[in-house]
Order: structure tokens, then C-alpha cells, then sequence
């Protein structure tokens, strides 16, 4: 079983004065979830952006099938990323 994030980003739409980086703790969130759900890894579609990509990629996802086409996102990545099993 795979758990799928349905969508992560940020909101250029809000001005804060002091940044906030959620990205990370909303993945270890995720990540921690899967385990307790007993998924074997996490899914997501990466928007075709260098800056993104990489953040997953540093965070251990990797490409799961070609880039394609999505109606109003645009080019998105599909990517995995395999969960340990808990000692």
C-alpha cells in the first residue's frame, strides 16, 4: 500500500514578515502516518520546478514514471519514496 500526498506547496499568495518552512515537518508528519497506516512508501506528483524536484529528492523521493501533462498544473514528476520498517 502506498500513501499518497495530494498536495504540498507553498502559498505565494501570502505575505508573511517571518517565513515559515512546513515542508519538512509536514513530510515527517506524512512519513509518520504511513507507518502507523502500514503503507511501504509515500507517492506524490512534483510540479515542474527545479527547486521542488530537488527538495524531494533531498528528502529521499525518487522518480516513479515519466513527466506528464496535468490540465491547469502543468508538467508534474511522479516520484516515491520507499519507507523503513520501524526497529
Amino acid at each position: 500500500m502506498s500513501l499518497h500526498i495530494e498536495y504540498l506547496s507553498r502559498n505565494g499568495a501570502v505575505d508573511l514578515e517571518v517565513s515559515v518552512q512546513v515542508g519538512k515537518p509536514l513530510l515527517l508528519a506524512a512519513e509518520a502516518f504511513g507507518h502507523i497506516s502500514g503503507a511501504r512508501d509515500l507517492a506524490l506528483e512534483a510540479v515542474d520546478e527545479p527547486s521542488v524536484v530537488e527538495f524531494y529528492r533531498l528528502a529521499g523521493f525518487r522518480g516513479s514514471g515519466p513527466p506528464f501533462d496535468e490540465p491547469g498544473w502543468g508538467v508534474l514528476h511522479p516520484m516515491r519514496k520507499p519507507l523503513q520498517p520501524l526497529p
